[in-house]
């Protein structure tokens, strides 16, 4: 994990210069570990603008998949309406790179870009709340393979809108989470303090991520660091934290698989009760 790097340690260059450098080469590099010739052909394909777009969108993907097989359980969504990429999620629970490869192929097309935008409209009349993710995806998608930048004002136009969309669901999302954990809160205070069900959710975390961690070794694969460990295995971990949030108290909880793959890299890291079991797999998985 490298150190973040702020302006206050950089001498002799003006605030301004800095963040332009700094913003051309952030977003070089994949949020997540691409496997296969296919998606690295995609991200190789990607311009710097449609890379940091990728960046926020595997930020906030992970929060929409939950939510979408949340909402489809209960019933907030019938099968009528619910759109052929939600669907899709929803029945194979896709991680994010299997995810960007079908976007960025079997919807890539006009028809099926006009089409999901359609059916999200004429359903909804606006694509808010969970939809405005998956609009944001459409209007990446018509950047990307209906304009060019050289079509600066259309192409432009387009990312501008996917990511007013993206920044819709990340607001909204962020909004509900606080609700959620506000009434939590209320609750446990109504019963004098934290359920013991609660209590439990920094035990139900790790119990996960030894599951996850005993199954990558029964199947043989291989990381060439923790670092690298804890970064494929955080987005797994993350949405079984948010789809078990009324189980694990709030101290328990993160905000982003970014910040998860941290603490999946602390632990790794401990040889001592609780975490010896995580750090005896994670040793077996780096090669």
């Amino acid at each position: 994990m490298q150190k973040k790097i702020l302006f206050r340690n950089k001498k002799g260059i003006e605030p301004a210069d800095f963040f332009i450098d700094h913003f051309r080469n952030i977003y070089l590099s994949p949020p997540v570990n691409l496997e296969g010739e296919s998606l690295w052909e995609i991200w190789d394909g990607l311009t710097r603008v449609e890379k940091r777009f990728i960046h926020h969108l595997e930020r906030a993907y992970t929060v929409w998949r939950a939510a979408s097989l949340s909402w489809f359980q209960d019933g907030l969504i019938s099968p009528d309406e619910i759109t052929e990429l939600q669907l899709w999620v929803v029945q194979e629970k896709p991680d994010f790179s299997l995810f960007l490869e079908r976007l960025d192929t079997h919807f890539a097309t006009e028809q099926k870009i006009v089409e999901g935008l359609n059916r999200i409209h004429a359903i909804f009349g606006e694509p808010l709340y969970l939809n405005a993710f998956e609009s944001a995806c459409y209007f990446f998608l018509l950047a990307r393979h209906c304009f060019t930048p050289k079509n600066s004002y259309a192409y432009y136009n387009a990312l501008i809108k996917a990511n007013e969309l993206y920044g819709q669901f990340r607001g909204w999302a962020e909004i509900a989470q606080s609700e959620s954990h506000r009434l939590m809160r209320k609750e446990q205070s109504s019963q004098g303090g934290k359920n013991t069900v609660q209590k439990s959710g920094a035990a139900l975390i790790r119990n996960e991520l030894i599951r996850i961690l005993t199954e990558k070794v029964e199947n043989g694969e291989t990381f060439t660091s923790k670092v690298t460990l804890s970064e494929a295995l955080a987005p797994a971990l993350y949405a079984f934290i948010i789809e078990n949030e009324c189980r694990i108290a709030i101290k328990s909880r993160v905000s982003s698989a970014e910040e998860l793959s941290y603490r999946i890299h602390d632990w790794s890291k401990r040889n001592t009760p609780p975490y010896d079991q995580i750090y005896s797999l994670a040793g077996e998985l780096i090669c």
